[in-house]
């Protein structure tokens, strides 16, 4: 968390200028953006971000579109591999936690095809 107060003193009166925040963490975002010589909404600030993110988004929305198939198919062993799994995720704690992590700010690499891709 950062914090800036600055008082200045002119002819018209003092003025007090405050802005507060966080620091933005995120590898992608600090991969993307070069301090001081980038506007983040610059054009090759968003597309260096958007290649850096390629691979995450693709693990999510494959993910995401395996588990939506699993919960749709009649083929019963893909449906007891979501149920096993969905308990792994409830039942294991540490499992659970890593998961969630990966989720919100994967720290894992992505595949190698995925990373040749950025």
């Amino acid at each position: 968390r950062a914090s800036v107060r600055l008082e200045v003193s002119t002819s018209a009166g003092d003025v007090t200028f405050t802005s507060s925040g966080n620091t933005i963490r995120f590898p992608g975002y600090l991969r993307a953006y070069v301090e001081g010589s980038d506007d983040p909404g610059a054009e090759p600030a968003v597309m260096r971000f958007n290649a850096a993110r390629r691979g995450d988004i693709t693990s999510r929305t494959l993910a995401i579109h395996l588990a939506n198939r699993s919960l749709l198919s009649d083929f019963i062993p893909m449906q007891a591999m979501r149920a096993a799994g969905l308990h792994l995720l409830n039942a294991v704690g540490p499992l659970r936690r890593i998961a969630m992590r990966e989720g919100l700010a994967p720290r894992l690499k992505p595949p190698s095809r995925a990373r040749k891709a950025m």
